[in-house]
């Protein structure tokens, strides 16, 4: 993974010396072109133009290594679960073994541990199906188009219960609800809740009618929706942590909130 990021950032280097170098050679030629007076006004105009192409190759690198490093990480990530897993499947073998030879365990109490083990078995596939299912939902949660329609619900689930949102805190509501779909893309995800700030999903809970009763009918109607749609229900129903309880978590979390 090291040798890979090593590559990205090399890659990067090397587009930024030919993009450097081509630069300097306009810059060089246009000067020898130049009358005596255009020289002395060049260095007025070359500098900030200079200081902005290093400005935009520097973002353009920086974001290149970034987006590869989460996207190597992640990868590094599922390969030392599936590594665990594997183990995980070998031991329980060994479980099976040690639990035939065990003396004075009835059929029954056998089976029964049996049973266990062979759920814990199990667990690599439910991973792996969990984890293709929440990549299946997390790009369907990305799509605009979709978080516009995931949105919409919200606002009409909220507006038909009469919360009565003021002008003045509607705006703020409306961008904490679109925080919490991109926290819900991100939770799916990672298939982990993430963490919930205050600032950033539900900074108008302290303001509104109902306070986070507001937030409550909001998200369970995204969830309803969700839950609604086809193509989803086969995916939804292979989460290890199911959306219901990610749902359910955000909410209890803006219930406690200290700064309610």
């Amino acid at each position: 993974m090291f040798v890979k990021f090593v590559s990205t950032f090399k890659n990067s280097t090397l587009i930024f010396v030919f993009m450097f170098g081509a630069f300097t050679g306009v810059i060089g030629y246009t000067y020898n072109v130049l009358s005596d007076r255009d020289k002395q006004i060049l260095p007025f105009l070359g500098v900030p133009i200079v200081l902005g192409f290093f400005g935009l190759i520097s973002s353009t690198i920086s974001k290149e290594i970034d987006e590869k490093a989460k996207e190597q990480g992640k990868q590094f990530s599922e390969e030392k679960v599936k590594i665990f897993m594997q183990q995980v499947q070998k031991d329980a073998e060994e479980l099976k073994q040690v639990v035939s030879e065990i003396p004075n365990l009835s059929e029954a109490q056998k089976k029964r541990i049996v049973r266990k083990i062979s759920d814990l078995k199990n667990a690599s596939d439910k991973y792996e199906r969990s984890s293709k299912a929440a990549k299946i939902i997390a790009k369907w949660l990305d799509v605009k188009a979709n978080k516009s329609i995931l949105a919409n619900t919200a606002f009409k689930a909220v507006s038909e219960a009469n919360f009565n949102i003021t002008e003045k805190y509607r705006d703020k509501f409306d961008e904490d609800i679109r925080n919490c779909i991109n926290w819900l893309y991100a939770s799916v995800l990672f298939g982990k809740c993430c963490v919930v700030e205050q600032e950033r999903h539900a900074s108008a809970i302290a303001d509104i009618p109902g306070k986070y009763q507001a937030y409550e009918t909001a998200l369970k109607a995204i969830e309803k929706y969700m839950k609604e749609q086809e193509e989803l229900k086969p995916e939804l129903e292979k989460l290890f942590v199911t959306l219901e309880k990610m749902i359910d978590y955000l909410i209890e979390k803006l219930k406690t909130d200290p700064l309610k």
